[in-house]
């Protein structure tokens, strides 16, 4: 079996996930011989990889998520920043309930 670089192991589970993903019928099984590895393996890389680019969305997704907080934190007035703890604040004030007036019938 042929040693592996870490270069030559990285274009195979690139290799690997185009042929589970995107590979026709009986591809899996003639890429795994040519790769010195079973079916089983290029399931499993091809998982990994699939594994590695959820996690590369999803840290952009943070990311910009956090850039939205920070912008939106950053057009509160500065007297508001702590609204909730903040009695004096008037997104508070506008929250609470106002008096119910009552009138008599009759």
């Amino acid at each position: 079996m042929q040693e592996f670089t870490h270069g030559h192991a990285l274009d195979r589970r690139i290799g690997s996930a185009f042929f589970v993903f995107c590979g026709g019928r009986g591809e899996v099984s003639a890429f795994a011989p040519r790769q010195g590895v079973s079916r089983q393996w290029v399931y499993r890389e091809a998982k990994q990889v699939s594994a590695a680019l959820e996690g590369t969305q999803t840290r952009a997704e943070n990311a910009r998520l956090r850039q939205e907080n920070e912008a939106l934190r950053a057009t509160v007035s500065p007297n508001c920043n702590n609204a909730w703890r903040r009695p004096s604040c008037s997104m508070r004030k506008s929250r609470q309930k106002s008096p119910v007036s009552v009138k008599p019938v009759g």
